[in-house]
């Protein structure tokens, strides 16, 4: 098992809302990454402060097939964001809450990642004497080995 904290990946996680005001603060992420079966199992835990009410945060669709989201402890809907299927989710916050409220955000990842892409750009691999993960668009800033 392979822990790590990492503060740009919070990048993948953003509030479906169209304009530069901040929705969401994110304070801390923690990512504990399980290499030892034949399926990759990625957790996540992002800890999040709403600074103004919003129904969804978007999220990357990952690679990894997605197994739960939680806010708070509790199971939230996870959709396709019209216009953007395959490529972009939305996470469903569940209703109340209000500006200042904290969020725990657990997403766990778990499954062989879909590591094809339509172009020759290799952003994956997993096997068992290898794995990465490397940033699925331009300009996000990290990777993992």
């Amino acid at each position: 098992m392979t822990r790590i904290t990492l503060t740009l990946l919070v990048a993948l996680l953003l509030p479906a809302a169209a304009s530069a005001q901040t929705y969401v603060d994110y304070l801390e992420q923690v990512a504990v990454i399980d290499l030892t079966g034949d399926d990759l199992t990625v957790d996540l835990e992002v800890t999040a402060e709403l600074v103004s009410p919003i129904d969804a945060i978007l999220m990357m669709t990952p690679a990894i097939p997605l197994d739960r989201v939680l806010i708070n402890g509790e199971e939230v809907a996870v959709e396709p964001y019209p216009g953007y299927e395959g490529y972009v989710d939305a996470i469903v916050l569940p209703a109340g809450l209000e500006a200042g409220d904290e969020l725990l955000i657990e997403v766990r990842l778990r499954g062989t990642p879909r590591c094809a892409a339509p172009s020759s750009y290799i952003y994956c691999r997993h096997t068992p004497d290898e794995t990465f993960l490397l940033p699925t668009m331009v300009g996000a800033g990290w990777h993992l080995m």
